[in-house]
């Protein structure tokens, strides 16, 4: 563990990690072994040595649509994804303008941008909040967004908003 990264123990007295889960869709087989990998998340030294605890009983699958907080939850991530995967542009097949749903999404996602940005002013929501520089804010923010990129990601950099260039040709348009 990085020199000076708090855990929980400290700062906490320890942490039981409890994982719901909306049905998964595999195979009986295959819900048991995802389990069983989590689990042993618990033998790994970054947990132990944090003092995270994961216990089969606290794993488990839900129908989101039997739990209030869980259908928010669902609306607050599905209008975020919405968004940021620019579906907010679209138009339905042979309509003019965008559904009511997807003016809905967008200003959901408006709204949930602009109280971020209370807590981080300028926040970009393609980009990690990160630790700024105390790895205790990994504890202590009230709000922590994760950029999840494979490892095996690459990009053309000319073809991002920075790398372009005004007056490049093969700039897509």
């Amino acid at each position: 563990m990085p020199s000076g990264w708090p855990t929980p123990s400290e700062t906490t007295g320890g942490a039981s990690l409890r994982l719901y889960f909306d049905e998964l869709p595999d195979s009986g087989e295959k819900v048991e072994k995802f389990k069983g990998f989590l689990l042993g998340l618990s033998r790994y030294a970054r947990f132990t040595g944090a003092g995270i605890a994961v216990s089969i009983e606290d794993i488990a699958e839900v129908r989101s649509h039997d739990h209030t907080l869980l259908q928010c939850l669902d609306v607050v991530l599905g209008a975020m994804a919405f968004r940021l995967n620019d579906r907010h542009k679209n138009n339905p097949p042979g309509a003019r303008h965008r559904g009511k749903r997807t003016k809905a999404k967008e200003k959901l996602y408006q709204f949930i941008l602009a109280e971020v940005r209370k807590i981080f002013p300028n926040f970009n929501i393609g980009i990690t909040t990160g630790i700024q520089g105390d790895y205790e804010n990994r504890w202590r923010h009230p709000y922590s967004h994760w950029l999840f990129m494979p490892n095996d990601t690459s990009y053309e950099k000319a073809l991002t908003k920075r790398g372009r260039t005004t007056n490049d040709p093969t700039r897509p348009t």
